[in-house]
């Protein structure tokens, strides 16, 4: 992914994500997801003992105490490009795109 095409795929991502029918609690669930998983590095593995799945989920709690579960949220992030995930059903990797973390960083705060 081109650095600079993150921007217009994060603002597509939320717009759909208000669309719904939850949707300032779907962008804000987004909002506190991708801030969790960039302030853990931008990557989480289910089988990293020190930063699993859940551990990014009780942070993005912390971030927004009202967030939803976010597979749903995940799977229009991960639509958009904005997260994906790797690995085999039972190892699963969730990450950010490794070159737009900077980008991202700046850009999610007028989503909160």
């Amino acid at each position: 992914m081109i650095e600079k095409d993150v921007l217009p795929k994060l603002d597509n991502a939320m717009k759909e994500l208000e669309r719904t029918r939850n949707g300032i609690q779907n962008r804000k669930t987004a909002y506190a997801f991708i801030k969790a998983l960039l302030n853990m590095g931008g990557r989480t593995r289910s089988t990293d003992a020190t930063i699993p799945f859940f551990a990014v989920c009780d942070k993005m709690y912390e971030i927004y105490p009202n967030s939803s579960y976010p597979s749903y949220v995940m799977k229009i992030l991960a639509k958009h490009g904005i997260v994906f995930n790797a690995g085999s059903n039972k190892y699963k990797i969730w990450s950010l795109p490794l070159d737009s973390i900077e980008t991202i960083r700046g850009a999610i705060e007028r989503y909160k």
